[in-house]
């Protein structure tokens, strides 16, 4: 009977302890992630938070090493719920071995990795995948360059950024393998669950990882809009223009569900761009796809990413593909750096895909998007209309008051 009691309470005991591990886990990504955030010139750019499917912190990952730096380290993954605001329970995450690019002697390194695309949170929700060969990884922007190469960023499936306590320069993961714990998950959950599961939000998040969440969410786009009332079921569009026709729609909030999957799903596509603008409309289980591209991999790209959604039975793909012309080239090139060069609008071109999109075709400019004020729209104007070779131009921007 004594050897009973002593038993459980051991068990009790590593229980406990096991417990409080994986507590203190999750509130140290929840440290991590608010310190990086809180600089603002040396964050990760909420406009591309906004468009992340999935989050990975890892504290401290610990590694070592001169160029070649083997390392260990143990965090959380979280990704979007199903309907497109807000975030899942955390899983718990160990990452091992490869490199963070060149590494200059040991020490520890704080780690977040944003999966951009539904393919990357795919493999994230395996219970084992490797960094750089099934995922491709991509050192990610920070603050005020987010714009400097966004199509790269956009097809990268993981970009990831890194934070150093000792000597440490370069942030491309290759050969790290992340791999889920299941043991530390169910001292968190309290029961087995897979790390699938979790991921898909099919989990109650514990309590313990509240603080986490709401952390994620204070710095993303996304969340703040979703939590401004009643206009979140018809959401601020400022990339893509959404025409409905909820009453052919069983219930409104399936419509509004399937119309921020539609959306997230197009402006995260690879390619998309200030010079393709999509449009969609909702009629019932088919989606209507419009708008215009510059690349033909687009309108199919729009068409496949949609399709996966589910609840969407039928596409019907209306996308226009823009004509190739060396002088529409030169007038898009022109009126960009006209309209995004002054000085009123030049604040725009922060974002991760800026909001004023130029069409050109056959000389003629049409001005898509969301602006703050109607002075930004008249400036667009003015602006367009004064590049060279431009034969007309269609305002069709709209102020955020009026959205």
């Amino acid at each position: 009977m004594r050897y009973s009691c002593a038993l459980t309470l051991i068990l009790a005991t590593g229980i406990a302890s096991a417990k409080h591990d994986v507590v203190e886990r999750v509130q140290s990504s929840k440290t991590v992630f608010e310190e990086i955030m809180a600089s603002s010139d040396k964050s990760i750019p909420r406009d591309l938070l906004e468009k992340a499917h999935c989050l990975v912190i890892v504290p401290s990952l610990k590694r070592g090493g001169f160029i070649v730096g083997a390392q260990y380290g143990v965090g959380v993954a979280t990704c979007r719920q199903a309907d497109g605001a807000g975030w899942t329970g955390p899983s718990t995450i160990r990452m091992e071995g490869g490199s963070l690019g060149l590494q200059i002697g040991g020490g520890e390194t704080d780690v977040v990795m944003m999966i951009m695309n539904a393919a990357g949170a795919a493999k994230l929700m395996k219970s084992e995948f490797t960094l750089g060969g099934e995922g491709a990884v991509m050192a990610g922007p920070v603050g005020r360059a987010a714009t400097a190469e966004t199509d790269a960023y956009m097809r990268a499936e993981i970009l990831s950024y890194s934070r150093s306590r000792g000597i440490f320069a370069g942030v491309a993961i290759k050969g790290s393998t992340l791999r889920s714990d299941d043991g530390d998950n169910k001292a968190l959950y309290g029961r087995a669950v897979t790390h699938e599961q979790v991921l898909k939000g099919q989990v109650k998040t514990p309590a313990a990882a509240a603080p986490l969440l709401a952390a994620i969410s204070k710095y993303s786009i996304r969340e703040k809009r979703s939590s401004a009332g009643p206009r979140s079921t018809e959401p601020a569009l400022p990339i893509v223009h959404a025409s409905y026709s909820a009453a052919r729609v069983e219930s409104q909030r399936a419509y509004a569900r399937l119309a921020r999957e539609v959306r997230h799903e197009l402006v995260t596509l690879p390619f998309y761009g200030v010079f393709d603008n999509f449009l969609y409309r909702i009629e019932g289980s088919t989606v209507v796809l419009l708008g215009q591209v510059s690349r033909i991999s687009l309108k199919q790209d729009a068409e496949r990413a949609v399709s996966q959604i589910e609840g969407v039975e039928r596409i019907v793909n209306q996308i226009e593909i823009l004509p190739t012309s060396p002088n529409d080239d030169n007038i898009r090139l022109a009126a960009f750096r006209s309209i995004y060069g002054h000085t009123a609008l030049n604040r725009y071109a922060l974002r991760a895909v800026p909001p004023i999109h130029i069409i050109v075709k056959h000389g003629n400019v049409t001005l898509e998007g969301v602006v703050a004020t109607q002075a930004d729209k008249d400036i667009a104007a003015l602006q367009a209309n004064s590049v060279a070779g431009v034969f007309s131009v269609k305002n069709n921007l709209r102020v955020e008051s009026e959205t």
